[in-house]
């Protein structure tokens, strides 16, 4: 693990990586606007009805009925966007400062090296709660789809019964 403490390869691998991550993102963005898939996006009320599924999961009861997406993964979705955004904003920003002639303030330095580690803590932290969505039972058939891409249609009449199409 020597080379993990050699700054030059640990800078190349971080722009690899961003590379990559700048790249998936903008393949999702372009693949889902040329489809014209915007039911991912969050709605007005998601957050009450994310509340009710949550109690309803917690405490026994019904949840609201929901469409292709349940109201707390359109959140979720929003809030992963959002940090994505932060950290390629920030990352690029940082990069300007390994670029000849380009020369940014110490400050603005500063400032997107903060948001950027915070950005980071906040990808962890959803990605614990994204995880930790499973813990619920009603989540549970979702698992699967992770890996198969496929949910089950007893799920979807379940949970998803304002679903029209698909």
């Amino acid at each position: 693990m020597a080379w993990s403490g050699d700054y030059h390869i640990s800078l190349m691998l971080h722009y690899v990586g961003a590379f990559g991550l700048i790249f998936f993102v903008a393949f999702h963005l372009y693949f889902h606007i040329a489809r014209a898939e915007f039911d991912i996006f969050p709605k007005k009320g998601d957050g009450v009805k994310s509340l009710k599924i949550i109690k309803a999961m917690l405490f026994g009861g019904v949840e609201p009925k929901s469409e292709k997406y349940l109201p707390e993964q359109r959140l979720a979705y929003f809030f992963i966007g959002l940090v994505l955004l932060l950290l390629i904003v920030t990352g690029l920003v940082k990069t300007a400062k390994n670029l000849a002639g380009w020369n940014i303030s110490d400050s603005l330095y500063l400032w997107s090296a903060q948001l950027h580690n915070l950005g980071m803590f906040l990808i962890i932290l959803g990605i614990i709660g994204h995880l930790a969505a499973f813990i619920f039972k009603a989540n549970r058939p979702l698992l699967r789809a992770m890996f198969s891409g496929r949910v089950d249609s007893a799920y979807i009449v379940e949970r998803h019964s304002l679903w029209q199409e698909g």
